[in-house]
């Protein structure tokens, strides 16, 4: 990877490279906005005499063999618009509207916009992707007549020509090829060793890799078929991640080190490549089994929990060094004392023999990592001693320990035990107080401890620091203390401090001032005034356990050596650079990536320019045909369903999330997964099913204009052509759903409300089936059954209203003000259920063919007053935005004041006939003719004759299902339906594990604490915003009980809003709902 500051002509100029846009590049997607910042940019550039303008990144990769011809991997937009900005200034020249010189015009074209010399067919310099190329070849031949009008690029084209001609004094094209020259990018180019993928990540968003453990756990699951796959998940692969408490990388590392009989651990960047090579002839599924063996002595080792007390507590002491080195040896060493029946005593020796030997080498500062080899050969080492005794035919009567003591003190060098005299002089002079936090606790728990007395648990205190190392001559030294011990370290002067600055202040990273505090309490290492709400101290102190508690991973030196391999494209400006101008570039182009972007670069972008084009066209290209060219939504829809999520994820997280779905996941497959989904996708949002009558009914929801249904259907039309369900059955299924939205949105209940229930809608169904299935019980219920069923058991927020409730409110709704969407629904249901010929009320109402008139107007007049009589005011502000007084018209500017008789029978004034409701298509609308008048009798009538239409529209669901009773009731927080009123709590689980509190409010308690500990940034924002959690400053101690210091948790309150708490934080937090289970005492309803 080179990166260079170039001016732009320079990197474009030529007449042999040619600039491609790969296949998974989104469409040129340019604003007019940001074509109008450039152009006065560039007229800035030229009046202020400034020498450049920074105009951001391109970053590019070979094309070919020959390095000549580039792909564009980031930058695309720039370098179209650009090229859009020239082609506006050439033809505006040509076309005698610009002041230019045509010998300069086809020198730059054939310079900046040609590859005159390219070894393809095509000259031009620029090859966008296919969309866009049509658009751009019209402009570029300027092809005025059939340039394609609904381009990006023709727009942005067309702007920059129209600013070019109507404002001529601003460029001329000499001063605008000369401000063109003069912008400066930085130019990244790729090399065969660089990763396109990684880098355009890099810098458009950042994600996880797969770990060593996901890859292996791919490799040995994968090829299985799906029942085998969650059988040996569950039986094997699970429990290994328990026992490794979900982090097996390491101790898979060690399996393979045990099982391969290696002088030191692979090293984990190779542990997948070793893997795959180790199991060749290795059955997948007994291996799971022997890893399982090997997994459990591994939780011994790093956990501290042998077989009795004792040898725990031996073990615990090497824990605490928080150290791997030795795990090869242990896990070995454990199997075999378990298989040889060794004695307490006995393993207990062996133990404290390898915690001797580390000890020693901590206190005398020897490199732990060289006892690597060490540990991996011992247990070998010491079992062939044992058969040579064997095989020479000699009584051995040498104990385990005995032998294993032998073989750790004949090691010389860099893995010696340290001899006596060595180990009193490092007691003496080792920087203690800098060596790593583990060591510290390991050796000063063994240090207080050896004292006789009670047993002071040390770790314990020193980790939840409780108690902290301290110094009795002070870090801080004044004049005495410095006269007598010295100056301070090197590495902090030479790093940290700038001693000869000109300022009164040494320390080299001045803050702002929002964080000067903070940051120079950590630099004092003033523990206990470091700023604790600074995140500064948060990630310090984040920084400082993981180099403590994980010092495998890094030592000092590597850190060092690490940050030191850091590379940076490092810009610094002089005076003439506008700092904001250039920030600004580099942190946005105007337009930020959609969710369908980084998805579609992230499943494209790692293929051949070959596998791109095939799966763009063949996948991609008709997944975007079947959204509309509009696939996020339907990317949510689909992570939504794969991943049985109980919401929607939010649209700014779809990108991190679908990577993490994609972790074991074949790109190409995916591909092929999603254009099935896509294709029932287009099936609900367009309204297209396999016949007129299922389309029909389709297209009456998609009238409402929500897709909070969307990840039902999809699901449920899926499962029907799977199950081949009869078009009566898919009818039933769809109005039904229907039905249930028609209910809500009459009586203003919210949509949004829905989310979780539709996501949860179709697996209910398949649950309740396959309990029927599991319990040997022959189910005679249809989908639609079990469906009317799961929809009528939720109350709520999420109820479907019942009749007495819907009555009311077609009565007294006011239908005048609700959304657009929900009239053009609502009238077309009511218009087309009287009998008679078909009319589209929605695509007159869509084209405003149609609107809705009030019978009785707004305004009313004195014919009106005198026909309503003495009681009009009530009269019209009963019933004057209601179904009742509501019509279809498109005539509504004419007669809507006029007097009942008027908009009833039309009138014609000199000459011009104006229609009245008679004359209407519509029959809702000719229904009031029969009317003499209008008063409360017959906006009764017909109030009532519009309940009785919607009520045979949307009649009451009724179902015989019931599920099978459960012995043991286990309700999600996702149940939507679920009260705890009048319920036994028996515990709870969550985050996979289980607890025993019984009382609401300690399980309230219990959950907030977990959360504190998983989140605390989220949690901690949350203290004294309105709901829950307070500080003692706010908390109201009568209704609060305290969680923490200076912590408060609202818990004066019944069941339901400790419910509605919970509720609150997951969303918060965002943790799925489905986390957490009530364990409850069966219910008596």
């Amino acid at each position: 990877m080179k990166g260079d500051a170039l001016l732009l002509s320079r990197v474009i100029a030529g007449g042999r490279v040619q600039f491609i846009i790969p296949v998974y590049q989104r469409n040129y997607s340019w604003l007019t906005e940001n074509c109008n910042q450039l152009f006065n940019d560039l007229v800035d550039l030229v009046h202020s005499g400034r020498p450049t303008h920074f105009f951001g990144s391109i970053v590019t990769s070979p094309a070919d063999g020959y390095g000549i011809n580039r792909l564009v991997i980031d930058g695309q937009q720039r370098l179209t618009t650009v090229s859009l900005l020239l082609l506006a200034g050439i033809h505006a020249v040509e076309d005698g509207k610009l002041e230019g010189d045509k010998g300069s015009i086809e020198e730059a074209k054939e310079e900046f916009l040609m590859a005159k010399f390219s070894g393809t067919e095509r000259k031009i310099k620029l090859l966008p992707i296919e969309n866009d190329m049509e658009a751009y070849d019209r402009i570029f031949e300027h092809d005025v007549d059939n340039y394609v009008k609904d381009s990006k690029m023709t727009r942005n084209y067309q702007y920059f020509y129209e600013r070019l001609t109507k404002e001529p004094h601003q460029l001329s094209f000499d001063a605008l090829l000369n401000a063109i020259e003069r912008l400066q990018i930085i130019s990244i180019e790729l090399d065969g060793n660089d990763q396109p993928q990684l880098i355009f990540e890099s810098l458009n968003s950042t994600g996880l890799d797969l770990t060593g453990a996901d890859e292996i756990r791919n490799y040995l699951l994968m090829s299985l078929t799906a029942e085998e796959q969650q059988y040996y998940f569950k039986t094997y692969w699970q429990k290994i991640e328990i026992a490794t408490e979900n982090e097996p990388t390491m101790f898979l590392r060690d399996y393979l080190t045990i099982k391969q009989q290696l002088q030191r651990p692979v090293r984990l960047s190779n542990l997948y490549s070793a893997w795959k090579k180790y199991m060749l002839g290795h059955d997948r599924k007994e291996e799971l089994a022997e890893m399982l063996v090997y997994a459990q002595y591994y939780q011994q080792v790093t956990e501290g929990k042998l077989n009795s007390k004792k040898l725990s507590d031996k073990m615990r002491h090497i824990c605490n060094i928080e150290t791997d080195v030795a795990n090869v040896f242990f896990i070995q060493f454990l199997k075999y004392a378990d298989e040889k029946h060794l004695t307490e005593d006995e393993i207990f020796k062996a133990i404290d023999l390898v915690e001797n030997y580390m000890a020693r080498r901590i206190v005398c500062n020897m490199p732990g990592n060289a006892l690597t080899q060490v540990f991996c050969a011992l247990h070998k080492d010491v079992l062939k001693s044992m058969e040579e005794y064997e095989k020479a035919g000699m009584e051995n009567s040498f104990t385990y320990s005995d032998i294993l003591t032998y073989h750790i003190m004949r090691r010389d060098g860099n893995y010696q035990l340290p001899r006596d005299t060595q180990f009193v002089e490092a007691i003496e002079n080792r920087d203690a107080y800098h060596m790593l936090k583990p060591f510290q606790i390991f050796l000063f728990e063994r240090l207080e401890n050896s004292v006789h007395g009670e047993y002071n648990d040390v770790a314990s205190d020193m980790k939840s620091k409780d108690a902290t190392i301290e110094h009795i001559m002070p870090q801080t030294l004044n004049a005495e203390w410095r006269e007598m011990l010295g100056d301070i370290e090197e590495a902090k002067e030479e790093f940290l401090m700038a001693k000869f600055s000109g300022t009164e202040r040494k320390i080299k990273l001045l803050p702002i001032e929002n964080d000067m505090e903070a940051y120079d309490r950590i630099f004092e290492h003033d523990v206990d005034n470091y700023v604790k709400d600074s995140k500064m101290t948060r990630n310090y102190q984040y920084f400082y356990e993981r180099l403590t508690k994980e010092p495998h991973q890094l030592s000092f030196d590597a850190l060092l050596n690490a940050i030191e391999r850091l590379q940076i494209i490092s810009i610094e400006l002089d005076g003439n650079d506008q700092p904001q101008l250039i920030f600004e570039s580099l942190n946005s182009t105007g337009l930020d990536l959609t969710g369908a972007d980084e998805i579609r670069n992230y499943l494209l972008m790692s293929l051949t320019a070959e596998e791109q084009q095939y799966y763009f066209k063949t996948y991609w290209q008709k997944i975007e045909i079947a959204t509309e060219n509009e696939p996020t939504m339907f990317l949510r829809d689909y992570l939504t369903i794969k991943q049985q999520l109980q919401r929607p994820v939010r649209l700014s997280n779809l990108y991190s999330a679908w990577k993490k779905y994609m972790l074991g996941h074949d790109r190409k497959e995916e591909l092929a997964e999603m254009l099935v989904y896509a294709q029932y996708y287009q099936q609900v949002t367009e309204g297209k099913l396999n016949s007129k009558k299922l389309s029909d009914k389709m297209r009456h929801i998609c009238n409402i204009e929500t897709d909070v249904a969307n990840v039902f259907f999809i699901q449920f039309l899926k499962y029907a052509d799977e199950k081949h369900l009869t078009e009566d059955e898919i009818f039933k299924a769809i109005d039904l759903v229907e039905n249930y939205m028609a209910r809500r949105i009459v009586c203003n209940m919210p949509g949004n409300a829905l989310t979780q229930v539709f996501c949860a809608l179709h697996k209910d169904v398949l649950k309740s089936m396959e309990e029927y299935e599991k319990a040997g019980m022959e189910n005679s219920f249809t989908y639609s059954d079990i469906l009317t069923y799961h929809i009528m058991r939720r109350d709520g927020n999420y109820q479907l209203p019942r009749d007495t409730q819907f009555v009311e409110a077609i009565e007294n709704r006011d239908a005048y003000h609700m959304l657009k969407p929900f009239q053009i629904f609502l009238f077309e249901r009511l218009e087309n259920s009287v009998h008679g010929e078909y009319n589209d009320v929605a695509s007159d109402m869509k084209s405003k063919d149609a609107t809705i008139e009030h019978i009785m107007p707004q305004t009313l007049n004195a014919e009106w007053r005198e026909m309503l009589g003495d009681n009009f005011e009530k009269i019209q502000e009963r019933y004057l935005h209601t179904f009742a007084n509501l019509t279809l018209t498109g005539i509504n500017s004419e007669l809507s004041n006029k007097a009942f008789e008027i908009k009833r029978d039309g009138r014609t004034v000199d000459n011009i006939v104006y229609p009245g409701y008679k004359d209407s298509k519509y029959r809702l609308t000719r229904s009031v003719t029969d009317c003499q008048k209008w008063t409360e009798e017959e906006l009764q009538k017909r109030s009532k004759e519009i309940c009785e239409a919607f009520l045979r529209l949307y009649p009451l669901p009724k179902t015989d299902f019931k599920p099978l009773p459960k012995p043991v009731e286990e309700v999600s927080l996702d149940e939507e339906s679920f009260s705890p009123t009048n319920r036994i709590l028996r515990g709870f689980r969550v985050f996979g594990h289980e607890y025993n509190e019984t009382i609401w409010k300690d399980m309230l308690i219990k959950i907030v604490l977990l959360l504190s500990e998983r989140y605390p940034d989220i949690i901690d924002s949350l203290y004294d915003g309105g709901a829950y959690l307070w500080t003692a400053k706010q908390a109201d101690l009568n209704y609060c009980t305290q969680i923490g210091t200076d912590k408060y948790l609202w818990t004066s309150m019944g069941n339901k809003g400790k419910i509605a708490c919970l509720r609150y934080l997951f969303d918060k937090c965002d943790v799925a709902e489905s986390e957490l289970i009530f364990i409850l005492e069966p219910s008596n309803e």
